[in-house]
């Protein structure tokens, strides 16, 4: 199921360290809703995704793929973000 790798994704890179338990909440609903199967399904990805939705988003795990231009702002935003 397509959106449910979309999901774990998400959680895996969007959300990454700012929500570390995003990644386990969302791998439980992925696999309920594989087990269910549809139409049930659609329960447990929904609540994945307000999860998602709502999680607080982390730039981190993007950085090494930045330039290096790039990484140095992205790191002092974050830690201009923690002070």
């Amino acid at each position: 199921m397509s959106p449910c790798r979309r999901l774990l994704v998400i959680a895996a890179e969007d959300v990454g360290l700012a929500y570390p338990q995003a990644i386990s909440i969302v791998k439980a609903c992925v696999d309920a809703a594989l087990q269910l199967g549809l139409p049930e399904a659609r329960l447990p990805l929904a609540e994945a995704a307000v999860l998602m939705a709502t999680a607080p988003k982390s730039i981190l795990p993007i950085m090494p793929s930045l330039p290096p231009w790039r990484m140095y702002a992205a790191a002092a935003l974050v830690i201009s973000r923690a002070i």
